[in-house]
């Protein structure tokens, strides 16, 4: 599957081909010509951000497209019952009267994580605001929304309301980074994280941390949010030799599970004020408790770049225990904060415990894109 924008702020998603197609084709993969998804939307206005894409594991030719409107500022769902051939902009939205916009200034990071649970019901996390709020540095909230038909109808909770809280503890939840599903038990336990940011905090070692929210029934109710940098144990030395605590870095967690009901979070580590900067890693932790303790580990080899875009999941082959999968981007031979990036890929089959060196492929197309070099893990 493959997605590709266009100009004005559309975007067309290629086709996945049927089961038959691929088989026909042989093993090797191959790309469709692109598709219009959002040609129900008519708006000349309209400007949507990369989708968010998953297949149906009780049906593979149903797809469903999690993507935000940014002119009207409202999170939307897509859908096709055809692999991809056509698409549906669906009606329904999964957001709150009460908070009826979701778009934010996140960057490079997605804004509307979707994921599968039991019975293919689709769990979309998103942000929520109003104009009372204060914009986009204000109070912005957090929202999960549940459907048991595909996107046709939701049912919508407030994860962490921020509204009312004013001075310099205005609390700004954005973006919402990742939604993960535990199915191995009785009810799904649905796990949202976020990234906190405190903007009117003059103090920079408070102003972001990583959040983790918990739902041990399919997401009706929402426990305390978890600051995942508090649970992280380790301090870094500043040139004084003084001991001051990892922050985090611009990008949110990713989350996966696995089928025993683990759930492992990664994210990016930063320092403030530490100059050469050390080696900042990507932390990968791991909770059989619903978060309630973590095991972790530094599984990157250090970088001088550290907002990492990175996605964490995790897959039943490769060996007893499944394997774990890192995605991330880095340019570990530059200091430039305006450098080329390249995509690094790492594995783990033992959860988390060892992963293999970082790889980044020199067979790509064009020929000119190369990955450049990189330390080996430790």
């Amino acid at each position: 599957m493959s997605l590709k924008k266009v100009t004005a702020g559309l975007f067309a998603v290629a086709v996945l081909a049927a089961p038959a197609a691929v088989s026909a084709a042989g093993p090797e993969p191959h790309l469709t010509s692109p598709v219009h998804a959002t040609v129900d939307d008519l708006a000349p206005t309209r400007t949507y951000s990369a989708p968010y894409l998953l297949v149906d594991p009780a049906n593979e030719r149903n797809i469903v497209a999690a993507a935000v409107e940014m002119r009207t500022r409202t999170c939307r769902l897509l859908r096709s019952a055809d692999a991809g051939q056509s698409w549906k902009l669906l009606e329904a939205l999964p957001g709150l009267p009460s908070y009826p916009f979701c778009f934010n200034t996140a960057g490079m990071q997605t804004e509307t994580p979707i994921a599968w649970g039991r019975d293919s019901t689709l769990y979309y996390g998103l942000n929520g605001w109003d104009t009372q709020d204060g914009g986009q540095r204000g109070n912005i909230s957090v929202l999960l929304a549940r459907s048991t038909n595909l996107g046709d109808s939701w049912t919508t909770t407030i994860v962490r309301n921020t509204r009312g809280i004013t001075g310099p503890l205005v609390e700004n939840n954005t973006p919402v980074s990742s939604v993960a599903v535990d199915s191995s038990g009785a009810t799904d336990v649905v796990y949202v994280t976020w990234r906190k940011a405190l903007p009117d905090q003059l103090n920079p070692v408070f102003q972001r941390a990583p959040m983790l929210a918990v739902s041990t029934d399919a997401g009706a109710t929402w426990g305390e949010p978890i600051d995942l940098q508090a649970k992280y144990p380790k301090m870094i030395k500043d040139a004084t030799g003084k001991d001051v605590p990892f922050v985090m870095s611009f990008n949110a967690p990713s989350l996966t599970t696995d089928d025993k009901g683990a759930l492992y979070v990664v994210w990016p580590l930063n320092t403030v004020g530490i100059t050469p900067a050390p080696p900042e890693p990507i932390i990968i932790g791991k909770t059989t408790d619903r978060g309630a303790t973590f095991e972790f580990n530094d599984v990157s080899p250090p970088s001088v770049y550290t907002e990492h875009v990175n996605i964490l999941k995790w897959s039943p082959a490769g060996g007893p225990q499944g394997s774990l999968h890192i995605i991330y981007e880095d340019k570990p031979d530059q200091t430039a904060k305006s450098a080329d990036r390249d995509i690094y890929y790492q594995r783990s089959t033992d959860a988390g415990k060892t992963w293999t060196s970082p790889s980044c492929s020199t067979t790509t197309t064009p020929p000119s894109w190369r990955c450049r070099s990189r330390p080996t893990s430790t």
